[in-house]
């Protein structure tokens, strides 16, 4: 059976409620100060007003973003949860540097007077768009982002790129 699905129970549904309340507080926080750029905020459709999405010549920047979610069905109950984006943005470096990804979704469901969690979903991924080709300039034999990194390929690459970059250290 798959760990990920294991219901957990609170042992109070005070401990339930307070759980329920710091999630809609994180996921409440996380989005009021999101601001309407339409024209009229009650009117989404009366146009945009214009806004500057490109970074300015010659500078990094990280652009974060996150969407909450709630849902429920009768089988797994009512759920929340989020899909949530930190992107290194870098001139010269298309499209990103790297990016990082998580989404997260979980239940509550009312069974027997006691609150349980039937359905428990999290994920993170990490691109970083030129790593294969980093790693074959390093002299590590790597075809496809499926092929297996050794503790010995890991440590070429660090080397390879602390050569580069003019961070050679003596190795310990």
């Amino acid at each position: 059976m798959d760990s990920r699905f294991v219901p957990h129970r609170f042992s109070s549904p005070r401990g339930f409620l307070s759980f329920l309340v710091s999630v809609a507080t994180v996921l409440g926080a996380s989005t009021w100060s999101a601001r309407s750029r339409a024209e009229d905020p009650l009117n989404s459709s009366s146009g945009m007003k214009p806004v500057e999405l490109t970074v300015p010549s010659g500078e990094s920047s990280t652009e974060f973003n996150i969407l909450p979610v709630v849902g429920g069905s009768s089988d797994i109950g009512i759920g929340a949860g989020f899909f949530a984006g930190l992107a290194r943005i870098k001139p010269g470096y298309e499209p990103f540097l790297w990016n990082l990804q998580s989404a997260s979704l979980f239940t509550f469901k009312l069974e027997g007077g006691t609150v349980t969690l039937p359905y428990q979903d999290f994920s993170l991924k990490l691109t970083v768009p030129r790593l294969i080709e980093q790693l074959q300039a390093a002299g590590v034999n790597k075809k496809t982002a499926e092929d297996a990194i050794t503790e010995q390929d890991k440590t070429r690459l660090l080397d390879y790129l602390r050569e580069v970059h003019g961070h050679k250290e003596e190795k310990k």
